[in-house]
């Protein structure tokens, strides 16, 4: 099924749920949602995610923020799987995991596949890959 301005290869992973936003689907088991950017911050440092290194590959459990200009953080997806295209010798493919804000269904999309793409200048829309693969343990 097609959800709002999604291509015909999205799709979703269960239907509509209310209750958790994309913040809290990732932070929070998908138990609340997690409503501003300051919030979002600490969790990002105190997680201890960094942006990917030159050269770094994508991979599952990465992290995708989309800001948007003044607004800044307006969604965050979680790397579910990373495919190579051969067929346009692309290196990186990732796919993400999605909850559309607090009352939309959870989607599978390839990270540029979003209604923010499509009006990228207009949104001044800037896509960031973290990951927190080299973070110490507190223990």
């Amino acid at each position: 099924m097609r959800w709002r301005g999604f291509s015909e290869r999205s799709f979703q992973r269960c239907q509509a749920v209310s209750g958790y936003n994309c913040f809290g689907h990732l932070w929070a088991s998908r138990r609340t949602c997690i409503p501003d950017q300051p919030a979002c911050d600490i969790v990002l440092e105190d997680d201890g995610f960094r942006a990917l290194r030159q050269g770094e590959d994508v991979q599952p459990g990465d992290i995708v923020l989309y800001w948007m200009g003044s607004v800044g953080l307006l969604h965050v997806a979680e790397v579910m799987w990373n495919h190579s295209d051969e067929q346009n010798s692309v290196g990186s493919n990732p796919w993400v995991l999605s909850k559309l804000d607090a009352f939309g269904p959870e989607i599978y999309h390839h990270l540029s596949d979003t209604t923010y793409h499509r009006h990228q200048a207009q949104y001044e829309l800037r896509v960031e890959i973290r990951t927190e693969r080299d973070r110490k343990s507190p223990w």
